[in-house]
């Protein structure tokens, strides 16, 4: 057991590091008993690795599965900050699969949702988990759910947990929710203030050799990436992670992750102004920038981006890229 716990721990690295195979290797050498009669912490380390990289190779199922399954187990073994822990890990989970209502209706069940007091019910016994830990389960799930409608709330919600995290060393978790910070600000037509929090934060990843944390979120940080600005003062290792990333969120352009099958067509045909828009989309100008070179106002140009991210059945606009592409909407790049 105690060397399955070393195993665990030792997985859990070689995934921060992206080296898949070696973190799958270390689990193979890890007891499933860990998670039946191990600690809390020992079941929500072992469970968290085994769902992320059945993640990283795009077995969503599979990686929701073990999430549920620890959670159900963290219960029967009354162990609820195991089973609050994985059930944060699966509404993350499900935001970045763009699965928003499966991602409230948990929510909504654990608090998560920033929603106020929790009232007696269905809900577990939450008054019997530490205030701090909900704080920051709360900071990081209810971001991700109301970040397109109100990233200016997410802005506030996040920079004290940041400031704790930084106080306390909190390292690793300061750079996902500076992530997560850098996407409001993006959200909110920003980039400039997105690309210096992304850029604080590829400091601190440099620093500790964090990479997947990145990974995780390539899809919604390939714009912000663009935007930052690094120069020779900023280090050899920070140039290094920015350049990875970015060859990352391409490789992911190029893959076509959202490639229509055969036949499949718009849900409804695109105006010429919004292909207009689109082609100025693909340009990474910001809202504003776009909003001003075709002379209409910032509240028209998102009314019209609203309008054809429906269309192409997308959420971002990375996801409204890519799917321009697979329907020959824009021409590729050289």
């Amino acid at each position: 057991l105690h060397a399955s716990v070393y195993q665990a721990i030792l997985a859990n690295i070689h995934y921060e590091a992206n080296a898949i195979d070696q973190a799958a290797a270390c689990m193979e050498q890890v007891l499933h008993s860990i998670t039946e009669y191990g600690m809390a912490d020992f079941q929500i380390l072992a469970t968290l690795v085994r769902a992320r990289l059945h993640f990283s190779r795009k077995e969503t199922d599979a990686g929701l599965l073990v999430l549920r399954e620890g959670q159900e187990l963290g219960h029967q073994r009354g162990l609820l900050r195991a089973a609050i822990s994985l059930a944060a890990e699966e509404c993350i989970w499900l935001c970045r699969l763009q699965r928003h209502a499966e991602a409230k209706s948990i929510a909504a069940r654990y608090a998560f949702d920033d929603s106020g007091p929790v009232k007696d019910g269905d809900r577990p016994h939450l008054d019997l988990v530490p205030q701090s830990l909900y704080e920051d389960k709360v900071s990081r799930v209810a971001s991700r759910l109301i970040i397109q409608d109100d990233p200016a709330r997410v802005s506030k919600l996040l920079k004290p947990r940041i400031q704790r995290c930084e106080k306390l060393g909190l390292e690793h978790r300061r750079v996902e929710l500076l992530i997560l910070l850098a996407m409001a600000h993006q959200q909110l037509d920003q980039p400039k203030v997105a690309a210096q929090h992304m850029k604080t934060a590829l400091e601190i990843g440099a620093r500790h050799g964090y990479l997947r944390v990145f990974l995780d979120e390539r899809q919604d940080i390939a714009n912000i990436l663009a935007h930052v600005k690094l120069a020779r003062k900023d280090g050899k290792e920070t140039t290094l992670l920015l350049s990875q990333l970015i060859q990352a969120t391409q490789e992911v352009s190029n893959q076509r992750l959202e490639k229509p099958q055969d036949g499949e067509n718009l849900i409804e045909e695109l105006t010429t102004r919004e292909l207009h828009i689109l082609q100025h989309l693909d340009s990474g100008l910001s809202n504003k920038e776009i909003a001003d070179s075709i002379f209409i106002s910032l509240g028209t140009l998102k009314w019209h981006l609203h309008n054809i991210y429906g269309k192409l059945g997308v959420n971002n606009r990375y996801g409204a890229r890519v799917r321009a592409h697979d329907l020959k909407l824009l021409k590729d790049k050289a």
